[in-house]
């Protein structure tokens, strides 16, 4: 196992900090490499711009 990068493991508490003061759900997954990273990072802006259109539909 390869230990994450200091500035990594900031970057990701941070995070999860901003999604606990919004009030957002979610689920600490483990990275394994720079390439599921990215694609980590990809899916949860999907998600978030799901949540955000959901939030505009809404009444």
């Amino acid at each position: 196992m390869n230990r994450a990068n200091p500035s990594d493991l900031r970057d990701a508490l941070m995070m999860a900090q901003s999604f606990i003061k919004a009030g957002i759900l979610f689920v600490p997954m483990p990275v394994l490499s720079a390439e599921d990273a990215q694609h980590l990072g990809a899916m949860a802006n999907e998600r978030l711009d799901q949540l955000e259109r959901e939030a505009d539909e809404s009444p």
